[in-house]
């Protein structure tokens, strides 16, 4: 038995291939006895055997030099693929078949692949694919329902779109920042289409003319009805230039008519697109509304007129200079009629000349100096007032200098002649009127010191009048006597203090008192005066104040003093208070302790506290009636608390009351047992022997008569002189002395 098969030919000249199949026949001893031989005509089979070997070459061929990944599935199992998928996924062929095509897809993506492949979709989408090494990417997917071996099943397409994705992407991008730079910029685009005479009006175009988008038309005529009609010429007279490449663009300044009637001042930027042939085919631009620019434009225009109308008005002199030569000269580029008043010289003279050529010495003046200063840093200067001469004149002048954006220097110049002779009238009269009134203050204290005199005898006297035997009418009268001549003495104390410091002759004394002590007296001194009152008085110190500072404890018992005696006088019900506080140390040897003192009296309207620290005055004249005072103690108080170093402060309301601070700056003192002396230690000096000097025979009286009923043993002189001479010859125990004596005073 064998089969082959062979062309042969036909008659009609058509080839043929027949199918042999050859059968020999063997008889029973084993020998061949014929072949039969049997023909079949498989030209048409053979035919569609090679077409479709053919056909599945094509398709081999096609299927792996297809530009993407094709897959065939069943049920989701890959049957086969090319090679385009391996190159997409990064799997292998081998990989591939046998595979669950749902894992190429992106987990957040398969319920829809899935919905696509139920539902035998077969338009094109978009997935998202995940390869081997688990990097995701976009996908295309095309799928077709296909016949494959005798069934049905689905062949796909993978296209990998991550490039054009990001092409897409880039192109979103351009075209949102351009839509943005327009909106931001608030420009309008025009796109004419010369060809088919079409025009595109952007949103902004059309809403710089105040109208919404639908309520334009994309239409040539719009332009040209909305444009001033001398405009449209020039226009039309421009773009022709331009189409015609007479020009290389297209910019031009015309009106166009808002919505509500007004007109907008446009720039129209253009330029023109030429075809191959050199032909204009589209003119596109913009459109920026100009009008605030225009105004600004034409305010600035008169702005400069003004200031050229000024610069030739100005009384002051001005010079404009230019900085030449790396700031070493300055050329002259303005100069105002009043400055060629002023300085005799003609603008036409200097004028663009520069300023060590037309003052050859003025590199050596501070105003030079100036001028270079301001020109390098940019700061204005003021100089102070220079002395000039020349042949016919002498005088004074004043400069100030600018810098200008420019970077020029502008120079504003005044003759100050006569400011400054009367500032020398004004300052030589304030040394009169501060002479003066140094003389009035040393007048004041010592007349001051001349009426406490004859005071400080008759208080003596009245003195010594209690201790001897009076009735009771004669008493009384005696009494009303001490609280006048208290009063007067008060006064005297005051304006003598007054004068001192005015007279820059009160000093402050440095020495060690107990804090605590110098307060206490001052609450002994006025709690029997509150009582009289019925006034609540009070006093607060905080223990951690150190007991020994150094100071002036006279001057801070004078100020406490006089601030709780007017609290005192000014309640007539509630109460009084006295505080002190420390402060944070400023430094390691400064101590500052806050004072205050409140009460619940009349208090005063905002409007008359600053009166309240004027000497001779208090906060309303009807005060002065109502409260005996001559309005010195919180003049002086504010005075003495500043020469000790400290401030003071008030606050009141009119009908409540009023507190009182300030603040003292101590020095930290160490315990002395020679400086102080304990209460208890201190014992009744009685029997002394006591020397009196004094000119005044009622004060040497009252003195002497004082001193023999305290116990004492005492002489009386008139002067120094006699003071020496006694002391030569009987010693004494103790030595008063008055300061302002006849001969030798008590000072020297």
């Amino acid at each position: 038995y064998s089969h082959y098969e062979n062309d042969i030919l036909h008659k009609n000249g058509e080839l043929l291939t027949i199918s042999w199949t050859n059968v020999l026949t063997i008889d029973a001893d084993g020998y061949p006895t014929d072949v039969t031989c049997m023909g079949h005509d498989v030209t048409e089979r053979r035919r569609a055997e090679r077409v479709l070997q053919e056909s599945e070459e094509r398709f081999k061929a096609l299927h792996n030099a297809s530009f993407g990944g094709i897959t065939i599935h069943d049920k989701e199992v890959i049957l086969d693929c090319n090679k385009g998928l391996c190159d997409i996924t990064g799997f292998t062929m081998e990989e591939l078949i046998g595979m669950d095509g749902l894992l190429l897809i992106a987990e957040q993506a398969r319920e829809m692949v899935m919905s696509n492949i139920l539902a035998g979709y077969e338009e094109p989408y978009e997935a998202l694919g995940v390869r081997k090494n688990g990097e995701e990417y976009p996908l295309r997917l095309h799928a077709k329902n296909i016949p494959y071996k005798g069934k049905s099943v689905r062949a796909v397409e993978f296209q990998d779109i991550t490039d054009r994705k990001r092409v897409e992407e880039a192109l979103l991008e351009s075209e949102e920042r351009f839509q943005l730079a327009m909106n931001a910029s608030q420009d309008g685009l025009f796109d004419w289409n010369l060809v088919t005479n079409g025009i595109y009006y952007s949103p902004g175009w059309k809403s710089m003319l105040g109208y919404e988008y639908d309520e334009l038309p994309n239409d040539f005529s719009v332009w040209e009805t909305t444009t001033d009609p001398e405009d449209v010429k020039r226009s039309w007279a421009m773009q022709q230039e331009l189409i015609t490449k007479q020009r290389d663009r297209f910019e031009l300044e015309f009106k166009m008519k808002h919505k509500d009637g007004h007109w907008v001042d446009i720039l129209s930027r253009a330029t023109a697109i030429f075809d191959d042939n050199g032909t204009a085919v589209r003119l596109v631009g913009t459109h920026v509304d100009i009008t605030e620019r225009k105004k600004a434009e034409e305010t600035l225009r008169e702005s400069e007129a003004q200031l050229v109308a000024l610069f030739e008005h100005l009384s002051s002199g001005m010079a404009v200079y230019e900085p030449v030569e790396d700031g070493r000269n300055f050329v002259f580029r303005r100069f105002n009629p009043a400055a060629e008043r002023m300085t005799r010289i003609s603008r036409d003279a200097i004028l663009g000349r520069t300023l060590l050529k037309c003052f050859p010495n003025m590199d050596r003046t501070p105003l030079f100096a100036a001028l270079q200063r301001v020109a390098r840093t940019g700061k204005s200067e003021h100089l102070a007032p220079f002395h000039y001469r020349d042949e016919t004149r002498q005088g004074w002048r004043e400069n100030r200098l600018y810098h200008l954006p420019s970077g020029e220097v502008v120079a504003l110049f005044d003759d100050v002649t006569e400011r400054m002779k009367a500032e020398d009238a004004l300052l030589l009269a304030k040394e009169q009127a501060e002479a003066a009134n140094r003389s009035k203050s040393e007048f004041l204290a010592n007349m001051s010191h001349e009426i406490r005199t004859p005071l400080n005898g008759l208080m003596g006297m009245l003195q010594l009048l209690k201790t001897t035997s009076q009735d009771t009418e004669q008493s009384e009268y005696t009494d009303h006597a001490l609280k006048s001549s208290r009063r007067l003495l008060r006064l005297l104390t005051d304006i003598l203090d007054l004068s001192r410091v005015e007279a820059e002759k009160m000093s402050i004394a440095m020495e060690p008192f107990d804090f605590n002590d110098a307060v206490e007296s001052v609450s002994q001194l006025f709690s029997s005066v509150a009582r009289e009152k019925q006034v609540e008085f009070n006093v607060h110190v905080n223990p951690d104040i150190p007991s020994l500072l150094h100071g002036d404890v006279t001057r801070l018992q004078q100020v406490l003093s006089n601030l709780v005696g007017n609290a005192i006088k000014f309640t007539n019900r509630g109460h009084v208070e006295l505080e002190a506080h420390p402060l944070p140390l400023r430094n390691n040897e400064e101590y500052r302790v806050l004072f205050s003192v409140s009460d619940t009296g009349i208090g005063m309207p905002d409007e008359l506290l600053e009166k309240l620290f004027t000497p001779f005055t208090q906060a309303e004249s009807s005060y002065n009636r109502r409260f005996q005072g001559a309005g010195l103690g919180l003049a002086i108080s504010k005075r003495l608390v500043e020469l000790m170093g400290g401030n003071m402060a008030v606050e009141s309301e009119e009908g409540t009351g009023s507190t009182l601070y300030f603040c003292v700056p101590f020095k930290l003192a160490e315990y002395n047992s020679q400086d102080l002396l304990e209460k208890e230690t201190q014992t009744k000096l009685t029997g002394l022997n006591i020397l009196v000097a004094e000119d005044d025979y009622i004060s040497r009286f009252v003195a002497l008569e004082s001193l023999k009923k305290a116990g004492y043993v005492a002489e009386a002189v008139e002067d120094g002189e006699q003071a020496l001479a006694i002391l030569k010859d009987k010693p004494f125990d103790l030595v008063l002395m008055d300061v302002q004596m006849p001969v030798l005073d008590g000072v020297d």
